[in-house]
């Protein structure tokens, strides 16, 4: 039982780094993108390995957005754009 939560924790962990790590690919690319863009385009990067949910991507953005790695576009809330 404990083993199982273990493991469940751990893929999460990976999932969320894998998601982090994916967004900034692609914003160190595009530099701006619109927000439902960005969450198709980092479902598309993933989805070999397994497919996350919008909400969990939001979660991931709104981390690295605390990180400062990209912010929300001045005026417009639905533009992201990647921090150098």
């Amino acid at each position: 039982m404990e083993e199982a939560q273990h493991a469940a924790q751990a893929i999460d962990f990976n999932r969320e780094a894998s998601l982090d790590a994916a967004i900034v690919r692609i914003m160190k690319a595009k530099k701006t993108l619109g927000n439902t863009e960005l969450v198709n385009l980092t479902i598309d990067a993933v989805k070999k390995h397994f497919t996350p949910q919008p909400a969990d991507i939001k979660a991931r953005l709104e981390s690295l957005m605390e990180r400062d790695f990209v912010k929300r576009k001045e005026g417009n809330v639905r533009i992201w754009e990647y921090v150098a």
